[in-house]
């Protein structure tokens, strides 16, 4: 069986009736008290046991680093006379503590650091001796890790011609500072043969406000397609493994793009379509009421109807879903027209043939997984839809799940009630667009399916196209003149095109305005450029490809303008903003498909490698993926992974560095602390850091699950091949 629409879902649903629900109103409440009480008992965090030596890394050729883990936040001493090396103290010590994670137990890790008068010989034997131990290690470059060096520890794309790494070194409490004296050299070799791949030095960059630290460069451009690699700094020590392309891009698009699988509500998430049996199929029944769409607060009435739900996806550590989330299904679609032979069916081991129950039994329905998963995006709206056209905006309880320990429960166990928000005319005429553009995907795969959702954009538009936004407006008629090849809608495009004009100053911002009509995106008229099989307006097609220009020279300037390729110089102007390349990239990539300049996928795939660690802090801003990678997002269904030993839920791409507007009590502290840190490092890898460890499917998920499936060619990768197994 394909997969089920909205009817056939509702003829295999028996409704509660009013009677009982009335009876059980009650009960549920006090059920709901006690269920929040037992929550707040597991709210105490199970900390480490003791502290615990780890390793020794670098920062630089006088620049050692002491790396522990431990419970507690100042538990080791900087002061001088209870270290050395061979006997020798210290120049200084300095510190940075951040909280950690990773594991079942909470802790901090520990970084300290020590600068020594004489620089380190290679081959030399040394004994370190702290007031936690004495630890002997043997000096060799090609083996101690340098925390300097910044790669993307994931995959270069072999598309691009221009790949490279950074080196910045930071030292906690001691900031940053400059290389002393002559620039080092470097090398790249080939980890399992001890091949030398290419050689240099570093280049200065310069001084950068934003993180703190002076930034030097190691073109890896000659590095050809292949790994796994680690990068050489004579005198200073090595990076964390990296690949280029190949096998190390297909397990990256492959781990990004399931990340909205994991967000997906009413379904089970069980092998041999989710690496573990996760949990049971969560929140199943919602609630219809007439709420206004508002964050974490809806009225519900025991005499509300309730009806079943199924689609859509939660909202990061929230279970809600709502209107803006249509952005997922949207790009999905757009760079299915972009991009279509990168991507097949059964490319992502998604189930997509299921039961009158909706549950997975199989997967291989001959339609791309693209399309796929952005049927699942749109089903929840059709779903919400009501017999008048109107689409209600979204589903939402009061407050949020708790956020409890390792011990956590699973969203499957979120047992409170849902409702409805009231029907919208924003969400209305932004899910008739929706339901064209989808509707047009899918009528080579299932022609009656693909008529079922051209009804729904027709009765859509027909409920409230009049109060329409331009945005809206622009994309509705585009996928429908598209679809159907209906001129009055060419006509409006055409009278509509000049607005795209402000795609080039709103294409960096917050992408959850989009139900709201206030800016304008790629995803809103890009595929009109696309296709044959209608005509096109040659002066539409001027003014789009004019202003995709404009915003894709726009974002290559101020990312040749930045020695970091976040591809913002303001990092704080909304959460996520700092790892949002994927959005950033957007135009890039358009004008890619439109030009084929190499220069445009250059730039896309330099703002990629940010998220993968060639940033400041040299973290990986997505789970699953990289060495140095984020742990403890805020994510419900991850909390019992993580106390399974699975680690969290991968491809969850979190807000990153530059915003702290939100940092929950009781909140874990940092050494430095963490709101006197430079934007791009203030950041903590802990799910109370809700503004830098949470996530969104607009802000976060949307674009890397497409734009690193294009990076990698878009070819499936065989989860049989590891590349980085085994390797250290």
């Amino acid at each position: 069986m394909s997969l089920l629409t909205p009817e056939k879902i509702e003829r295999n649903f028996q409704a509660i009736k009013t009677s009982s629900m009335k009876k059980t109103f009650i009960i549920v409440f006090v059920l709901l008290v006690s269920v929040i009480s037992l929550n707040a008992q597991l709210a105490e965090w199970t900390k480490m046991k003791e502290l615990k030596f780890v390793e020794i890394r670098t920062t630089s050729d006088k620049g050692l680093v002491a790396f522990f883990l431990g419970p507690d936040l100042n538990q080791i001493s900087t002061d001088i006379s209870g270290w050395s090396l061979n006997g020798k103290q210290p120049v200084k010590i300095d510190k940075w503590a951040t909280p950690n994670w990773s594991g079942i137990d909470f802790g901090y890790e520990h970084h300290i650091y020590l600068t020594m008068k004489d620089p380190f010989v290679q081959g030399k034997k040394y004994q370190l001796k702290t007031p936690y131990g004495e630890f002997s290690f043997k000096f060799n470059t090609k083996e101690i890790i340098c925390e300097s060096i910044k790669t993307n520890q994931s995959a270069y794309s072999a598309l691009s011609k221009v790949r490279y790494a950074n080196f910045s070194i930071w030292t906690g409490t001691g900031g940053g500072s400059k290389i002393e004296g002559e620039l080092p050299s470097y090398e790249v070799f080939q980890i399992k043969s001890g091949k030398s791949v290419t050689k240099g030095s570093l280049t200065v960059l310069g001084e950068n406000k934003n993180s703190g630290d002076f930034v030097y460069r190691m073109d890896l451009s000659k590095v050809p397609e292949g790994g796994p690699y680690f990068l050489e700094v004579k005198g200073y020590g090595r990076s964390y493994p990296f690949g280029v392309g190949g096998v190390f891009s297909e397990k990256l698009s492959y781990i990004s793009f399931r990340g909205l699988l994991h967000e997906r509500c009413g379904i089970e998430e069980k092998l041999p379509y989710f690496d573990h049996n996760i949990r049971e199929v969560c929140h199943p029944t919602v609630y219809v009421t007439n709420s206004p769409s508002r964050e974490a607060k809806i009225t519900i009435s025991p005499s509300d109807p309730i009806i079943k739900t199924v689609g859509g996806y939660h909202d990061a550590g929230d279970a809600d879903r709502r209107d803006h989330h249509m952005i997922a299904p949207m790009v999905l679609l757009t760079y299915y027209d972009m991009f279509p032979k990168d991507f097949t069916d059964k490319q992502f081991n998604l189930p997509d043939i299921f039961d009158k129950d909706y549950k997975p039994i199989g997967q291989g329905n001959g339609i791309p997984d693209i399309i796929d998963e952005a049927a699942w995006g749109t089903l929840i709206f059709e779903i919400l839809q009501d017999k008048n056209g109107g689409v209600r905006s979204g589903t939402e309880r009061n407050g949020y799940p708790v956020m409890n320990t390792a011990d956590s429960l699973g969203l499957d166990r979120d047992t409170d009630q849902y409702g409805t928000f009231r029907i919208s005319k924003p969400s209305t005429t932004l899910a008739a667009g929706l339901f064209a553009h989808l509707a047009r995907e899918l009528k080579p795969f299932n022609k009656e399916r693909s008529a079922e959702l051209q009804k729904r954009a027709e009765l859509a538009w027909a409920f409230a196209g009049d109060s329409a936004s331009i945005p809206h407006k622009l994309y509705y008629y585009i996928q429908y003149y598209l679809l159907t090849g209906n001129e009055e809608s060419h006509r409006q495009i055409i009278l509509l095109a000049p607005e795209a004009a402000r795609y080039e100053t709103t294409h960096q911002d917050n992408p959850r305005s989009v139900p709201n009509g206030r800016l304008i995106l790629g995803i809103h008229f890009f595929s009109y450029l696309l296709q044959n099989e209608r005509p096109k307006d040659p002066g539409v097609v001027k003014i789009f490809e004019d202003v995709i220009r404009k915003a894709a020279d726009r974002r290559v300037a101020e990312l040749n303008a930045n020695p970091w390729p976040n591809g913002t110089s303001a990092p704080n102007r909304w959460w996520g903003s700092q790892t949002a390349q994927g959005q950033y990239a957007d135009p890039i990539l358009m004008q890619w498909r439109l030009t084929g300049e190499q220069k445009y996928i250059d730039a896309a795939s330099q703002l990629m490698d940010y998220n993968q660690g060639l940033n400041p802090m040299g973290k990986c801003f997505m789970t699953g993926s990289g060495f140095d990678r984020t742990m403890d997002p805020l994510h419900q269904d991850s909390y019992p992974m993580k106390a399974k030993g699975w680690g969290p839920a991968p491809g969850i791409q979190v807000f990153g560095p530059g915003n702290i507007a939100q940092l929950n009590k009781p909140i874990p502290s940092m050494i430095p602390d963490i709101k006197t840190l430079p934007a791009q490092r203030q950041w903590m890898d802990n799910r109370k850091n809700v503004s830098g460890s949470e996530f969104t499917i607009p802000e976060s998920l949307s674009y890397p699950s497409v734009v690193y499936t294009i990076l990698s060619g878009g070819v499936a990768w065989d989860r049989k091949t590891d590349p980085y197994a085994n390797v250290k």
